[in-house]
């Protein structure tokens, strides 16, 4: 069982009511809008939901404004969410040496506001601090975005993580602080492939003017380096020279398969299920419907399943090399998903009792109910991918360069910012 210190007491992180007590009262944020003050979301004792709430090994808190009141309803009035929330899962980093290591404590944390996730980053004992995914000033994800904690909330942060037994300082956290010229982010993976006049086709799934399940699988394409067309109506798919396409994607959609508006969504995705002979990785809405055209049945989940999820099983295959299974999070949202293998596939993950990864290795056709796209520490899926795409051809090197992000001082940014 794991336990947090509290001055002279230890508190069992499985009894809400006793550790929401050592969180910090509030929070402050700096953005390009201004600074916010959020306050601790008090506890929900029936279902520890929306404040505070845990499951076995994992923790989340909530902190928000009252966007809405003070507004007369409108949450976006500020232009900012309402919601600051961080969601930890604390795993023992065992080598077997010892039964139990008092000392082996990780904690892997994502700290997500609204919809967006803005770091993710694990702590081991007893100070060490690894960042994973950041977004803010000089990132690849929103470069011209200004996000911060001003000083005394970092130091809070940083007190109520040593409360777990680390001994961090405030410096360990100058990633999430409000000086932008505290922290230079470096960007681990630059990809600089050389596909000749070959591409990828961009299968878009998304329903017109929304694109937000489009977006990240163009950033991460852009990001690689690898060249791209996109394509949303299957007449485009009778233009294409089929011998320059490597690979494709069928994007995540806005629409509900299982609660279709019209005949024609998905309709791109179809066809080039039927025409493409390259191999095809299909996303969440895309994956869905790779196996309702093969078979499968779907089922309707009335609540909508978002969050980023270990899978519970999984088998080995290509598309996971050189990713920990056993503690990498992936990035859902769905509502819908196949209740039986479709034919001519076999479910190569699981996400509880839902299949969550299909895979026709004779095709080269792959289906994933979750978004690899989403978050970088997810990306190796579609690298390995990519690989599949050229085989023997394609470079193995996925080191480069590595890229700088742009930072400039908080003094700067607020002079340009009052331009």
């Amino acid at each position: 069982m794991r336990y947090l210190k509290a001055f002279n007491e230890n508190v069992s992180v499985f009894n809400s009511e006793e550790w929401v007590k050592l969180l910090p009262k509030e929070l402050t944020i700096i953005t390009n809008n201004g600074e916010f003050v959020l306050n601790k979301k008090g506890l929900d004792t029936e279902h520890g939901y929306p404040g505070v709430y845990n499951l076995m090994n994992n923790i989340s808190f909530i902190y928000g404004q009252n966007t809405i009141e003070s507004s007369g309803g409108d949450v976006g009035a500020d232009g900012e969410p309402d919601n600051l929330q961080f969601d930890i899962s604390m795993v023992k980093d065992n080598d077997g040496t010892h039964a139990n290591p008092s000392k082996a404590l990780r904690l892997n944390i994502d700290l997500t506001y609204g919809d967006s996730m803005m770091y993710e980053f694990t702590i081991d004992y007893p100070n060490k601090v690894n960042i994973h995914h950041y977004n803010g000033i000089g990132s690849k994800y929103d470069s011209e975005s200004y996000f911060g904690f001003e000083d005394e909330s970092i130091k809070s942060l940083c007190e109520f993580f040593n409360r777990f037994g680390f001994s961090l300082e405030v410096k360990d956290l100058a990633f999430m602080d409000k000086h932008v010229d505290s922290y230079v982010h470096q960007e681990s993976i630059k990809l600089n492939p050389s596909f000749s006049d070959e591409y990828v086709l961009v299968l878009n799934n998304s329903k017109p003017q929304e694109n937000r399940f489009l977006d990240n699988v163009l950033s991460y394409l852009t990001y690689r380096g690898i060249e791209y067309k996109l394509v949303t109506n299957p007449e485009d798919l009778n233009s294409l020279d089929n011998d320059k396409i490597i690979g494709a994607i069928s994007t995540g959609s806005e629409y509900r398969i299982n609660k279709p508006d019209s005949e024609n969504e998905g309709s791109v995705s179809k066809k080039a299920f039927e025409i493409l002979t390259c191999p095809i990785v299909a996303l969440c809405y895309g994956m869905q419907l790779m196996a309702k055209e093969n078979g499968a049945e779907l089922v309707s989940g009335d609540d909508l399943v978002q969050s980023a999820y270990p899978l519970s099983d999984y088998k080995e295959h290509e598309l996971f090399n050189g990713i920990d299974m056993e503690n990498t999070k992936f990035s859902f949202a769905f509502h819908d998903y196949p209740s039986n293998c479709p034919e001519g596939f076999e479910v190569i993950a699981n996400l509880d009792d839902k299949i969550c990864a299909i895979a026709n290795d004779s095709k080269k056709h792959y289906g994933l109910l979750f978004h690899p796209e989403d978050i970088e520490h997810t990306y190796p899926v579609l690298d390995n991918f990519m690989k599949m795409c050229k085989g023997k051809d394609y470079s193995d090197d996925f080191m480069g360069n590595q890229k700088v992000g742009i930072v400039e001082s908080y003094t700067q940014f607020i002079k340009r910012k009052n331009k």
